[in-house]
């Protein structure tokens, strides 16, 4: 003795067969990065393989990287950057050092200036994780 399926029946159906889907999804293997664990001190980390591709033509060796993060240099002082000397460092100022400019937002705490003692206490978060 079957029923009509109400309105109400199709959403629920619909609803459990996507988290089905999404289960299956979720549990196939993802890819694996093997770490090289030491005893000793810290290593670099070794350079990527190169993936080599054999194809019609020949061999393709694609060898890449990441590039060294540039080097800004020490920060200049709070007095070197406020320009307009008025104890405040704003977006523009902030823009003569590329790290303060793209932490701007972080070390203003969402406001349009940064003042001398968040500069400080910025410096020297960057002084003890560099």
């Amino acid at each position: 003795m079957f029923t009509k399926p109400t309105s109400r029946s199709l959403p629920l159906v619909l609803g459990l067969a996507l988290t089905g889907v999404a289960a299956g999804a979720m549990a196939q293997s993802a890819p694996t990065v093997s770490a090289q664990v030491t005893n000793g001190p810290a290593m670099k980390p070794s350079p990527p393989q190169p993936a080599v591709y054999h194809t019609r033509q020949g061999t393709l060796i694609v060898k890449s990287s990441m590039p060294a993060p540039p080097k800004y240099g020490p920060a200049p002082t709070f007095a070197a950057l406020d320009s307009n000397h008025n104890g405040r460092l704003n977006a523009e100022e902030a823009n003569a050092y590329a790290p303060l400019a793209n932490d701007f937002l972080y070390v203003s705490h969402g406001t349009k200036t940064i003042s001398r003692g968040a500069y400080r206490r910025w410096v020297h978060q960057r002084s003890t994780t560099s």
